[in-house]
């Protein structure tokens, strides 16, 4: 961006403003989309910046977003993205954000054994069916650097140790349908070696898991953490990981 066209817009706007290229961010996903393997999906964290219009441009490429509100939720639908498209995660999820969310026929990220049976509940009542993924908290015991690497113990998600019980509530409800499982990998995280590293963990958990409970999963969501370099350090090699 000039400073000429800056200019301009802190006339036009004021201080402070937000303002984000759109080709920047087109060559980012585009880069990202590119290093992967064609059976893998991008899904855009909401969160990471919920602003509408950008919302709408990365539903032009990616056609999957993850939202944790009904804020977010809202306007993801305002953004264009089919309701089959969207992912509701995070711990804390209010009644109304999963009814909204069940009633529209999109997926769950449940959070914990309660908030499954809250699911269920509210399934009961809607007189509808809910598609599930499941959070895991596993410790791989893996330690790299970077932030809250799922290498540590978590308070969030379910233990793998108390999965069979998840999987045994949601076979006994005829409301709830199991599609697949999610593992936060961490966030920040800089080095692809390390990335691929609990990937791979990842992968091996699911398969285990697949095969133990006999589960005809379809989804593992390897989570995010890919890193910015803020502070000077060397950006993330995409092509590498």
């Amino acid at each position: 961006m000039t400073e000429d066209i800056a200019r301009k817009i802190v006339t036009a706007y004021g201080t402070p403003v937000y303002v984000y290229e759109k080709s920047v961010i087109e060559k980012k996903y585009q880069l990202l989309a590119n290093a992967l393997p064609k059976e893998a999906g991008i899904i855009y964290s909401m969160k990471a910046n919920p602003s509408l219009a950008v919302c709408q441009l990365l539903n032009r490429h990616t056609k999957r977003i993850e939202v944790s509100s009904l804020w977010e939720l809202k306007c993801a639908i305002l953004a264009g993205f089919e309701s089959e498209n969207i992912l509701l995660s995070g711990p804390g999820k209010s009644t109304e954000f999963l009814q909204e969310a069940i009633i529209g026929n999109m997926m769950v990220q449940a959070e914990s054994i309660d908030e499954i049976k809250t699911i269920d509940r509210i399934c009961q009542k809607e007189n509808y069916w809910a598609t599930l993924s499941i959070r895991l908290n596993a410790d791989f015991g893996l330690s790299y650097k970077g932030i809250a690497m799922t290498g540590i113990s978590s308070q969030f998600g379910v233990d793998v140790e108390d999965f069979g019980k998840a999987v045994e509530l949601i076979r006994r409800s005829k409301w709830l349908h199991l599609k697949g499982i999610s593992i936060y990998t961490g966030t920040q995280i800089l080095n692809a070696d390390n990335i691929l590293a609990i990937s791979r963990e990842i992968l091996k958990l699911y398969d285990f898991l697949k095969q133990t409970y006999s589960l005809g999963l379809e989804l593992v969501d390897l989570g995010g953490g890919f890193g910015i370099p803020y502070y000077g350090e060397d950006a993330l090699d995409m092509l590498k990981l």
